[in-house]
């Protein structure tokens, strides 16, 4: 459960062992999710969304977190880590199309088997619509846009983009 209790997930093929804080979800990098109502986030307002994760490998290409359906509607979004040194946030700008609104942003170096702290923020007034902190410090060198209006889709936690995250992720 969330630390608050309002929106808990249903989980499948998570095991749970000792996290950041607690316990973390094991995600094994092919099946694990966890699925989360679309009422815990509405991207039409600004929006935070800070995790730990320690991924077995750090420079794979691994979903986070995604609200973007198989038919995806405006609004939507997900953001991964696509290398080492980058998280990618990825919005739909079109119903029904599967070319995204991205924005990259370069991170300091991730090492593997090593805990870190992810945030995202989105904020429509945001140059680029939404800024990216690995603990604590913001990634640099935005491209790209993401625009945000209403997130349509049920949340799932551990994938995006068709990619599952393979390690621990903590609230």
């Amino acid at each position: 459960p969330d630390t608050c209790n309002n929106y808990n997930g249903t989980s499948a093929n998570v095991t749970y062992a000792t996290g950041r804080y607690g316990n973390a979800g094991v995600f094994n990098g092919s099946s694990s999710v966890i699925n989360i109502s679309k009422a815990a986030v509405n991207a039409a307002s600004p929006y935070t969304i800070s995790m730990w994760f320690n991924a077995d490998t750090a420079s794979s290409n691994e979903g986070f977190y995604s609200g973007i359906s198989s038919s995806p509607v405006i609004g939507e979004f997900a953001f991964l880590k696509s290398n080492a040194n980058t998280i990618r946030v990825f919005s739909v700008a079109t119903n029904g199309s599967n070319n995204l609104d991205g924005l990259n942003a370069t991170i300091p170096t991730l090492s593997n088997s090593t805990w870190y702290n992810l945030v995202v923020i989105g904020d429509r007034s945001l140059t680029y619509k939404a800024r990216v902190f690995i603990n604590g410090v913001e990634g640099t060198s935005y491209s790209g846009l993401v625009a945000s209006t209403n997130l349509l889709s049920d949340i799932k936690v551990g994938f995006a983009d068709s990619n599952y995250f393979d390690g621990l992720i903590d609230q």
